[in-house]
């Protein structure tokens, strides 16, 4: 007799506890630039709604590209990101999650903390 009973979740359920929700706050510009951090060449596009990356280095079979969406306010988008940065999880051997920190990381340095400071020679010119 079955005397104990688990909480079951449905796969929808399941995969969005899985996936981490900054993933929807990725950026296509954030995105692009860590690719040419780490050494990707942009290449002119063969189809049409992605930019395209040709990954650094050379493996034996020939060159390997990652396509980035053009658009955020598409559809597929994070689908699209989620595939993306597993694929560079894969090529740079390291989890996503750490890939996803590294370009909001980034993005974050940026952009302004707070309100604008006056230099210390302004302050000493009021008194």
């Amino acid at each position: 007799m079955i005397k104990y009973h688990r909480r079951y979740l449905d796969d929808r359920e399941k995969h969005r506890r899985w996936v981490d929700p900054r993933l929807g706050s990725l950026r296509v510009g954030d995105i692009q630039a860590y690719l040419l951090r780490k050494g990707w060449d942009p290449v002119p596009t063969d189809r049409p709604g992605f930019l395209v990356f040709k990954e650094p280095g050379t493996e034996e079979g020939g060159p390997l590209y990652q396509f980035v969406p053009e658009s955020e306010q598409w559809e597929e988008y994070p689908s699209q990101v989620y595939d993306l940065l597993a694929a560079l999880a894969a090529i740079e051997d390291r989890y996503a999650g750490d890939i996803l920190t590294d370009i909001l990381a980034a993005a974050d340095q940026g952009k302004p903390n707070g309100a604008p400071r006056q230099s210390r020679d302004a302050e000493i010119t009021k008194t």
